[in-house]
């Protein structure tokens, strides 16, 4: 026996339907930021070395579009209503280039495909060994390394950063890992000074 669908029965599946659909969360899209002092600018010197933030890794589980927050030594949630404007590759070579463009005042660093590289005098690795939030913080690990082009010579250090929130919300959780990617370029720009330093001194 063939049954039919009443009109009364037709306009609640609508009504079903279009309350399903008004009620999906929105993703809602979030990007990092540059590091921004008062009275620090690019300068424009020819003498001042090209440094060419040439790669930087990730770990597969955070090296997604989502953003992923440790609940526990265990356990990991991927955010799928939040989401990197951009990838993380993309991103964090631009910020960090320009992060080491205005602690060094210079505007000869670049990151890697921006400028390919083959005319740096120092090129800048980071391997991210972690980059996620937990609780109330986020918590950035990274090894880093500068090779001279010149002489072939390098130098590297590692990074462990905890940045707390300080606030609710997402909006927090970014502001401290734009904190923390200000801290490492600050640990790689005092690498890169004693370079310039020991360099100089060898003319």
């Amino acid at each position: 026996m063939r049954r039919t669908i009443t009109g009364a029965a037709l306009c609640c599946l609508v009504s079903a339907l279009l309350t399903g659909c008004s009620g999906s969360p929105r993703v809602t899209y979030y990007s990092l930021e540059t590091a921004t002092k008062t009275g620090v600018t690019k300068t424009a010197n020819k003498e001042m070395p090209v440094v060419s933030v040439y790669t930087t890794t990730f770990p597969e589980l955070v090296d997604r579009p989502q953003i992923v927050e440790r609940l526990d030594s265990n356990r990991i949630e991927i955010l799928e209503f939040h989401r990197w404007a951009e990838p993380l590759k993309s991103a964090v070579p631009r910020i960090l280039a320009d992060n080491l463009s205005r602690l060094l005042e210079s505007d000869r660093v670049f990151s890697y495909p921006q400028n390919a590289g083959s005319d740096a005098d120092y090129r800048v690795f980071v391997d991210f060994q972690r980059f996620e939030s937990e609780g109330n913080a986020v918590s950035v690990e990274a090894l880093w390394k500068i090779n001279r082009t010149t002489n072939g010579g390098q130098k590297s250090g590692r990074v462990r950063i905890r940045e707390v929130t300080g606030g609710e919300g997402f909006e927090a959780v970014i502001a401290a890992y734009n904190r923390a990617l200000t801290s490492l370029s600050s640990d790689i720009a005092q690498a890169l000074r004693a370079e310039f330093n020991s360099a100089a001194g060898q003319k």
